[in-house]
């Protein structure tokens, strides 16, 4: 459980989902057909992809629960099957402009009849998977005929992009992305905020090491603290220079945190856990949870391991940090299920970490950097 507050001071990315909604058309000894699903956005004669802020998550939900949510709230439209979040990527916020770290879930959605328009009165779009190779042919749904309409932002043609990859290789048997794994964290204890609003994206590092036949991972004992816990750190906007991805994170703060390079080899899977947000205090100075990136990781060096584990205080690169915890799998599988890990992700963490095999892990080509960069 957590009772951390975390204003949002500027500095650090926000993050949000995005969701690429589809229909599939079955007819009999033919292949299925896809549709997009697009809602009319806030600037006349333009559209876009549902997402954005979510609810906070309380009640140990996980990312695609929030995002299933604010799409159904959304657009009043009901999720037959919830397809998974398949990939992330930095943008801008539409509301103000801010970097951005969006996460991306499909969804897959049967009756399109009950529902014409938005309950905000938006229209909704139909449209071919083409629209990610630069078409603007949509249909409305309370039109017979197709009309042309571009997409808002250079953003949402990116996240086209990502759909129409995806979605035709369904068409053809096969996928493009896979289903990242979603954490359930617990709740906050007692009484707790709900707000539409923004998560602080973080990325986090179980780090492997191998001395001798049977590998171990590596944590970090901060001074005080009562347990270790993962290094890592947070995602930042661009004018900082630094940890501006996911990726970049992992390797930025564990070379600053563990005091030696490591690499990042794939992604474990993605945690949200709520935030408290003070009484009376509004949600846009808050971040009101941390969506958590797990990487498992490798020293760049085996040989500056050695050496840090014998003398700790020549390689911890912030005071913060009482010393290294080396565990063996079976140590840590205990620590986890004891609550004996500093973060409330952790345990899930090591839990995912141990569910998949090395090869099942999460390419890291699905965490997308060229989504911000237009």
């Amino acid at each position: 459980m957590t009772d951390v507050t975390h204003p949002d001071k500027g500095v650090y990315c926000q993050g949000g989902i995005s969701v690429i909604p589809f229909h599939r058309i079955r007819k009999h000894g033919v292949p299925d057909q896809y549709r997009l699903i697009l809602m009319e956005s806030a600037t006349e004669g333009k559209m876009r992809f549902p997402g954005g802020r979510y609810w906070t998550p309380t009640g140990g939900i996980t990312l695609e629960d929030a995002a299933i949510r604010r799409f159904e709230e959304t657009t009043g439209l009901e999720v037959a099957v919830n397809h998974g979040l398949r990939v992330m990527g930095p943008s801008r916020n539409v509301r103000n402009a801010r970097w951005m770290f969006r996460n991306i879930v499909f969804l897959e959605v049967d009756d399109l009849e009950t529902k014409k328009k938005t309950p905000e009165g938006r229209s909704l779009y139909l449209a071919n998977p083409g629209i990610g190779n630069g078409s603007t042919t949509v249909r409305p749904f309370d039109k017979k005929k197709d009309i042309s309409l571009d997409l808002l932002r250079k953003d949402d043609k990116a996240v086209a992009k990502v759909a129409y990859h995806q979605i035709t290789r369904w068409a053809e048997g096969s996928e493009w992305y896979k289903r990242i794994p979603v954490l359930k964290v617990p709740g906050i204890d007692g009484e707790t905020r709900e707000d539409l609003g923004y998560g602080l994206p973080v990325a986090s590092i179980v780090l492997l090491y191998q001395p001798d036949d049977d590998q171990r991972v590596i944590l970090l004992k901060r001074i005080k603290d009562k347990h270790p816990g993962f290094a890592g750190g947070k995602i930042e906007i661009p004018d900082t220079g630094r940890n501006i991805d996911p990726i970049t994170c992992c390797a930025q703060e564990g070379a600053e945190e563990f005091g030696f390079g490591i690499i990042a080899k794939s992604l474990i899977g993605v945690a949200i856990t709520p935030l408290k947000v003070p009484k009376g205090e509004p949600i846009d100075g808050y971040f009101h949870s941390l969506i958590t990136y797990a990487f498992l990781a490798e020293p760049e060096k085996a040989a500056d391991v050695r050496l840090a584990l014998d003398s700790p205080k020549n390689f911890l690169g912030e005071k913060k940090f009482e010393g290294y915890e080396v565990m063996s799998y079976d140590q840590i599988r205990e620590a986890a299920a004891n609550d004996l890990l500093r973060m409330p992700d952790n345990a899930a963490i090591v839990d995912e970490f141990f569910r998949t095999g090395p090869g099942e892990k999460i390419n890291l080509n699905q965490i997308k950097g060229g989504l911000g960069k237009f």
